[in-house]
């Protein structure tokens, strides 16, 4: 489960380049490649020859490593932003360089109050641009798309997962517990709303089909 979901949240990043440029065609598209390529290959490099040395020195004092942890996602955020990306693309490769390092659960430790302070704020705001005027008019979409998350997705999941070889059991599970959608499903649906490319109907949709499955 946690395999697929990391590899989800990794096609949402790439979704989430294209979204920030907003022009599919070729020459636009393989820039941003190149850009997205080059931010994780910075990522790599301060993993491995800046972010390790830090944190040595960081851990041995408490507030110093809680600042060090929030100074890098703002600072990939700014790389992310600077070369056209959304933050939130920054912030997920910081999240992934921090979650290699050996002092990756003290750092979750520190920032746990901090998470859950920004996940408050980011689902009110989502709730507050959540516009559901005539209920008829997206109850059967809304109801097809629960369709397909809560039974046709765990099927599908199921049937993929026990194809590698997975006990029957283990294949149910997964395909159960993944019988939702993530938080990245809700980022991507508000930034197609900014961009015009996503209607109010579909945004409410998404919203109400994320809560109902979580």
């Amino acid at each position: 489960i946690l395999g697929m979901l990391l590899l989800q949240d990794i096609i949402a990043i790439f979704s989430l380049f294209f979204f920030s440029t907003g022009n599919m065609s070729l020459y636009p598209f393989l820039i941003t490649v190149v850009k997205g390529l080059g931010l994780f290959f910075i990522a790599f490099l301060m993993q491995k020859f800046v972010l390790g040395d830090l944190f040595k020195f960081s851990a041995k004092h408490r507030e110093l490593l809680f600042l060090s942890s929030i100074s890098v996602c703002f600072i990939f955020a700014l790389m992310a932003y600077s070369l056209g990306f959304s933050i939130i693309v920054g912030a997920f490769i910081a999240g992934l360089s921090l979650a290699s390092l050996p002092y990756n659960f003290e750092i979750a430790g520190k920032i746990k109050p901090l998470r859950d302070f920004f996940s408050v704020l980011f689902f009110v705001s989502l709730g507050m641009q959540l516009v559901v005027g005539d209920i008829g008019k997206i109850a059967v979409p809304l109801i097809l798309f629960l369709v397909v998350i809560v039974a046709i997705k765990p099927f599908i999941t199921t049937v993929i997962v026990r194809l590698f070889g997975y006990e029957k059991r283990t294949s149910f599970l997964t395909g159960f517990y993944m019988a939702q959608i993530s938080e990245f499903s809700l980022i991507l649906v508000s930034k197609g709303l900014a961009s015009g490319q996503v209607s109010n109907e579909i945004f409410s949709i998404t919203i109400i089909a994320a809560i109902l499955t979580m």
